[in-house]
């Protein structure tokens, strides 16, 4: 593909060389540039791309993106383009690469600090009982039909994003359910493509290490909703969170709503929830009707309302929205674990405050004795979010097994200490002194659990 041709839709300047450049791929890593490639550089989080360009045509990059102009001269046959984003450039020039895939598709992208994948998975179960063949991109897993990798990022780069999508439209998804994390949106990966739907679930602490303050982090989220289609784009919004209206009010599309404790397009009555999952009747625009959901927690009650938002808005049947949901499991969400024990054991993927705290409150329903709680906080991520965890565990917890969850670049014991200042906090009266261990160790940590219970 011809240069001009990749650069369709993004404001530039041709600083060097010719426009009509051939060029084999689209690269943002100079360490996997080969001959004839672009090399795409801009400013990230940690490294600046503009650091790597020499490096970048001495493994044969024929063409040179950058957002900044160049200091030195180069070779005569380089082809060096200026952009004001980098990384928008690199999401238009890959989406070009391979043909605007999303135009050829149905898009829901669905974004909200928590609920994201349970809502994606819901709303993926519906679609292919309804007979569409519907691809999913979230945090455990991309694909569709029995074609399925392992997730890198909740949200993928760019370059992989428009890959995965191309293969999709290859083999004929119709439909493609996606998270959009509010990291992906800041960082530019889906700029560009317009979407059908957008469903918003929550707003809570998180990520406050990236973004300044909890506006710019919302702010951040509803840059998707600017991204739906101008005429037929349509938002899903939670009416039982407060951040869904100011949504509504910042963007032109067209809205509707779901909600448990409010008002709302979508909504539930006659809840009953046992060990085997929710039961409850859906009330809808198109009617009132009962469904089973083999998963636990209010919260997730609302990712199914979301879900089947999504779906009706699709038109996709009842019967489909029935058998959908009633086949869905989660991996990490509520997740029961049976294997014979005479004790519950749930997994769930709780890693912010609300989250931990909405787990513990549902799974104190289904037990007359102890509830122990086994959990850590993932390493180079929000700090302030980790003593109010560790608060939020002891106090709705009889007992606590801190240890160590993904720490990254960070020690394990930083982490753990930064828990044990919420626990501090929050011990209180005498009977704390005995109500939490650390086990950094995170096998010894569950084994200990497990034997507790």
């Amino acid at each position: 593909m011809i240069l001009k041709t990749l650069l369709e839709g993004i404001e530039y300047r041709l600083i060097a060389g010719n426009p009509d450049a051939s060029i084999q791929r689209v690269v943002a890593d100079s360490r996997c540039v080969a001959p004839g490639d672009a090399f795409v550089c801009y400013q990230g989080v940690i490294q600046d791309g503009h650091a790597y360009i020499r490096d970048a045509i001495e493994r044969g990059a024929v063409a040179i993106v950058a957002e900044r102009p160049l200091n030195e001269t180069f070779d005569h046959g380089l082809t060096v383009v200026q952009v004001p984003d980098g990384r928008h450039a690199l999401a238009i020039m890959a989406a070009n690469l391979y043909g605007q895939p999303a135009s050829k598709m149905r898009l829901a992208g669905i974004t909200g600090t928590n609920g994201k994948t349970s809502t994606t998975y819901l709303a993926h179960n519906i679609l292919r009982a309804a007979g569409c063949n519907s691809g999913l991109i979230g945090t455990v897993r991309y694909g569709y039909g029995d074609t399925w990798e392992t997730a890198s990022a909740t949200t993928p780069d760019a370059l992989h994003l428009q890959s995965i999508l191309h293969d999709m439209n290859h083999h004929q998804v119709d439909s493609v359910i996606m998270e959009v994390t509010s990291h992906a949106l800041a960082q530019e990966r889906v700029s560009g493509m317009q979407f059908d739907l957008a469903v918003f679930t929550n707003l809570t602490q998180d990520h406050l290490d990236y973004h300044s303050d909890m506006q710019h982090y919302l702010d951040t989220k509803v840059r998707l909703f600017q991204q739906l289609k101008p005429t037929s784009g349509q938002a899903i919004l939670n009416a039982d969170d407060p951040a869904s209206e100011y949504i509504r009010q910042s963007i032109p599309a067209e809205s509707v709503s779901y909600g448990i404790k409010s008002s709302a397009d979508f909504t539930a009555s006659d809840i009953r929830m046992d060990v085997s999952g929710l039961h409850f009747r859906v009330h809808s625009p198109q009617g009132v009707f009962p469904v089973d959901l083999p998963m636990l927690g209010e919260y997730n009650m609302s990712n199914a309302l979301a879900a089947i938002a999504l779906a009706t808005l699709w038109d996709c049947s009842q019967d489909a929205v029935q058998e959908g949901l009633a086949t869905t499991v989660v991996p990490g969400r509520f997740e029961m674990i049976r294997c014979g024990q005479d004790f519950i054991v749930v997994v769930d993927y709780a890693h912010t405050p609300d989250a931990l705290e909405r787990l513990l409150v549902e799974s104190r329903k289904f037990t007359q004795k102890r509830l122990i709680c086994v959990f850590g906080c993932g390493g180079d991520r929000d700090r302030k979010k980790r003593p109010r965890m560790g608060q939020i565990a002891i106090s709705l917890s009889d007992y606590v097994v801190i240890t160590s969850d993904n720490p990254r670049t960070e020690p394990p014991e930083a982490i753990v200490q930064d828990i044990l200042t919420g626990i501090e906090q929050d011990r209180g009266d005498l009977h704390r002194d005995q109500s939490y261990t650390v086990i950094l160790d995170r096998a010894e940590a569950i084994q200990y659990a497990l034997e507790m219970a």
